[in-house]
Formats: C-alpha cells, sequence, structure tokens
C-alpha cells in the first residue's frame, strides 16, 4: 500500500484480525515521510455475494439495503443510526461465515436479521416481520 501523504511504500507495523467484523486492522508506517497511519481491510460484498429474490432473479449484494431495512426497523430506538451499523455488520459476518458459496437466498438473510434482532430487541423483530415476513 503507499502513503497517502507522500506516495511512498509503506510497511505494516501491527496488523489484528477481526473476526467479528470479518476484517483485517492494519497499522502502516511509510518508510519515506515516517507517517503513520491506520488501514482496514474487507470483502468487498457486492462483487463477492449475490441474492437470490423470491422470484428467482439474482442481484448482487449492497449492503446499503440491508442497513435500511434494519434501521427501519429500529426507528423506535434513540441511538438507532448506529445501533443498524452495528447489527448489519453482525448479520453480514453472520452470513458469510454460515454460506460458504457467493450466492444466498432472500430468506435466508431475513431469518438472520431476525436471528441477530431477536436478541437485541424483540420490538424491532416485530417491525422487520411485518415488512420481511415469509
Amino acid at each position: 500500500m503507499d502513503c497517502h501523504i507522500c506516495g511512498y511504500k509503506t510497511r505494516v507495523v501491527n496488523s489484528r484480525h477481526q473476526s467479528r467484523l470479518n476484517q483485517v486492522w492494519r497499522r502502516r508506517l511509510c518508510v519515506n515521510c515516517k507517517c503513520i497511519f491506520t488501514s482496514v481491510e474487507k470483502n468487498d460484498l457486492e462483487r463477492s455475494l449475490s441474492v437470490k429474490s423470491r422470484a428467482g432473479s439474482i442481484d448482487p449484494f449492497v449492503r446499503e439495503k440491508l442497513l435500511i431495512s434494519i434501521n427501519a426497523s429500529l426507528g423506535h430506538r434513540k441511538n438507532h443510526i448506529n445501533e443498524a451499523v452495528a447489527i448489519t455488520d453482525t448479520v453480514i459476518s453472520k452470513l458469510q461465515r454460515k454460506y460458504k458459496n457467493s450466492l444466498i437466498d432472500i430468506d435466508s438473510i431475513i431469518d438472520s436479521v431476525k436471528e441477530v434482532l431477536v436478541n437485541f430487541d424483540k420490538t424491532a423483530v416485530i417491525y422487520y416481520d411485518a415488512y420481511y415476513s415469509i
């Protein structure tokens, strides 16, 4: 990776795998200007996962769609946006561990969201189920 300040090569000083988010955190040091910065490496879900709808069409996985649906079910909570982001990351992590192939059907996504929401807020599950029931 190149330094964002001077454009020279960097070396990794520290690296940690974050299993819950399925990403890698790295501390980098520029060999030229000695700038230290952090990078996060994660999967490009839109290019690596596909969603099969109930009608049979296959579309790329879009994290923002999942986030919006979860956020809508958490609208009654005070800090719903931050909570929706965290729950979305948890659901994606569960999906990646559970489904090794790149094709996930929409009902599996809905079930995974409900599994996570039921442990977090039972009211949110009711809201989510009202819009995305099987």
